[in-house]
């Protein structure tokens, strides 16, 4: 005998009520998946930038080009303006942490004695760069990610 589906109970109440206690736990797991997704992809982000900020390129008459410093930040701050528009605010306090723990892990010194970000000007420059990026996509007008 076939008996009609069970009634499903409304998703929210009424307007101003609390959620329950499953969607607000919903909730925070969506919202804990958003800051770690936010957070890897920026570290790799950091990552790529960290290992290629020093390269360059000699162009005519100029010796050296910062063609990696140039490309890193410019990479960070999309990274950064594209989690923010797609995550919101939460997408961008947690790339904020994936750039800066893996901008400064990387940077360490290494077993071997090998160094990536050297105490120089390309060095600072990326250090701090990279944190302007992410400061320079938390200032942008809220208005430029509304989808109305």
């Amino acid at each position: 005998m076939h008996q009609p589906p069970a009634p499903q109970a409304a998703k929210s109440g009424p307007p101003g009520a609390e959620p329950s206690r499953h969607e607000a736990g919903s909730n925070m797991v969506h919202l804990a998946a958003k800051v770690l997704a936010a957070t890897l992809v920026s570290a790799l982000a950091a990552v790529v930038g960290t290992v290629w900020h020093r390269a360059g390129v000699s162009v005519g008459s100029i010796d050296y080009l910062p063609l990696g410093i140039i490309l890193g930040l410019a990479g960070i701050l999309a990274v950064m303006v594209w989690l923010r528009a797609a995550l919101g605010g939460a997408g961008l306090a947690g790339a904020a942490l994936g750039t800066f723990v893996a901008t400064q892990l990387v940077a360490q010194h290494v077993p071997g004695g090998g160094l990536l970000v050297h105490a120089d000007a390309l060095g600072y420059t990326w250090a701090f760069g990279a944190l302007a990026m992410v400061a320079l996509a938390a200032f942008c007008p809220r208005r430029w990610f509304s989808r109305t």
